[in-house]
């Protein structure tokens, strides 16, 4: 018996028996368009076609520079059928970060929107591969140096190649202990199987409508997209994580299922919601930090009793862990849940990158992972894909964690010390690195301390050489650094005449966190 084995041939069976069904809109209200399963079929078939025109070859990396628009995932589908690999750049990356990523998937096109032609622009200085500039030029002013996407649609029908299970399907960076950019990647055989274990996990019905705010670069793009389409759903975009406009589109747009960070809820919640009809969200869900009591409280109260959490990587897709609504109480918001079928979850000795050798429970490990949806492969780096993957199938996900009495796994945080604000991973060696490029600091940490509104802020703990050296020094350092975004700046500095240090003359962190929380 035949099944669809890749990400096209849902597409094809959803336009085929849902062609009128809404498949992706843009929700802002003042702005809203939408496409159809039959027009983003259609569409990106086109597309597909210029692509192949223009020289695309299968297996080709195109890069991919754009926020959460709908005209984003029309082209992505295109590439997809042309057998292109689409590998989407985190636009707010410092320059330094994101011609390292260019680099490393060695594209031979660039799809951008107008709106990121300065990235776009520093993406083509710095590429010697990309031969195909294009713009999705609906979204605003064509640059000279890019062909407008509709240009491209207007090419004649092509042979598309034909693309199987197995297939390399698409890059999605994410990052190591190092805080470096790892191109991983995935089949259409992980999107397949991911779109699955996402139907568990979400409920995911032909008549459901989720919102989706993350930047494409992130995997809770494909995580939410793949499975939406596969199911002839609708997932509704929107540019930014303005709660105001999050509040509109759940009213309009009649929105059944909503995933966000904490820090998004703390924001949304502030709002007066009365102004607004949430009576269509069925499920609401966090995920990227922990949820406060007081949080969950009120999300339960005032937007949906069914609340769930969930937990992956870039490199497990949907083979994760979660946490059904009947199990989500103030016990257990600190648990990430139970691994979702055919996924297996051990807890191992820290460093020991031995599958077998497992802690007993309640003891804290490092979360190792295995499933039909967790890649196996960083975009051309044996390297770093034998750092990352076991030869027997397992990724270590540099997580810790620990499984309790009531067999849920629940997080203890990371070997790397990285920050999470806002939802986003911060490397505080990347930070420190910059630090200690001033000859005025003797020695420097970076950690995050928690708030109310980001989950953590990024903070610098700095030894200076002299007591003239200000705060505000520190952070010009930072500012002018090329090799740090504006996400990744310290916020905080405080001043130590010493670091604390363990046994091994390692920076105490942990001293550190407890030290300077506030």
């Amino acid at each position: 018996m035949g099944t669809r084995s890749t990400i096209i041939d849902s597409l094809v069976h959803a336009s085929t028996w849902y062609p009128e069904r809404e498949a992706l809109v843009q929700g802002e209200q003042d702005a809203r368009r939408a496409y159809t399963y039959g027009e983003l079929e259609e569409e990106s078939r086109q597309f597909a076609n210029g692509l192949r025109d223009a020289g695309i070859e299968a297996g080709d990396r195109i890069v991919f520079l754009n926020r959460s628009v709908v005209e984003h995932a029309v082209a992505y589908f295109g590439a997809l059928r042309a057998g292109a690999i689409p590998a989407t750049i985190h636009f707010r990356e410092s320059p330094s970060t994101i011609q390292s990523m260019v680099e490393s998937v060695s594209p031979t096109a660039l799809v951008f929107q107008p709106q990121l032609h300065e990235t776009a622009e520093l993406v083509l200085e710095t590429s010697s591969t990309i031969t195909e500039s294009i713009v999705l030029d609906r979204l605003g002013e064509v640059p000279t140096f890019a062909r407008p996407y509709s240009d491209v649609l207007d090419a004649p029908p092509q042979e598309l190649p034909t693309v199987s299970s197995s297939d390399r399907a698409f890059i999605n960076f994410s990052s190591g202990t190092t805080g470096v950019p790892k191109p991983v990647v995935h089949t259409h055989e992980n999107i397949i199987e991911s779109t699955h274990l996402a139907f568990f996990k979400k409920q995911i019905g032909p008549g459901d409508r989720t919102l989706k705010t993350n930047t494409p670069s992130f995997i809770a793009w494909a995580n939410t997209t793949f499975p939406y389409v596969n199911a002839g759903a609708t997932v509704v975009f929107l540019e930014q994580s303005d709660p105001v406009a999050i509040l509109e589109a759940i009213d309009a747009e009649r929105i059944t299922s909503l995933i966000l960070v904490p820090t998004i809820w703390k924001r949304i919640l502030a709002e007066d919601l009365e102004q607004y009809d949430l009576e269509s969200i069925r499920t609401a869900g966090y995920s990227g930090e922990p949820l406060d009591p007081g949080l969950f409280a009120r999300i339960k109260a005032e937007v949906t009793p069914n609340i769930c959490t969930m937990y992956g990587t870039t490199e497990t897709m949907s083979s994760s862990m979660t946490l059904f609504p009947d199990d989500v109480d103030e016990d257990t918001l600190d648990s990430v849940g139970y691994p979702v079928p055919d996924t297996d979850v051990r807890i191992i000795e820290p460093d020991s990158r031995d599958p077998d050798r497992q802690v007993d429970r309640g003891d804290t490990g490092e979360i190792i992972v295995r499933g039909p949806s967790v890649a196996e492969e960083i975009w051309n780096d044996p390297e770093r894909t034998r750092a990352t993957f076991h030869e027997d199938g397992w990724l270590f996900t540099g997580d810790l964690g620990y499984v309790g009495e009531d067999r849920l796994l629940y997080l203890r945080g990371r070997h790397d010390n990285m920050i999470i604000s806002g939802g986003i991973n911060i490397y505080p060696e990347k930070v420190n690195e910059v630090l200690g490029s001033w000859d005025e600091i003797a020695d420097s940490a970076v950690i995050g301390v928690p708030h109310d509104t980001w989950g953590e802020t990024v903070t610098a703990i700095v030894v200076p050489r002299d007591e003239s050296v200000t705060e505000e020094d520190v952070k010009s350092v930072c500012a002018e650094s090329p090799d740090l975004a504006d996400y990744q700046q310290p916020r905080l500095v405080r001043f130590v005449d010493e670091l604390p240090k363990t046994g091994t003359s390692k920076i105490d962190y942990a001293a550190l966190r407890e030290r300077f929380a506030e």
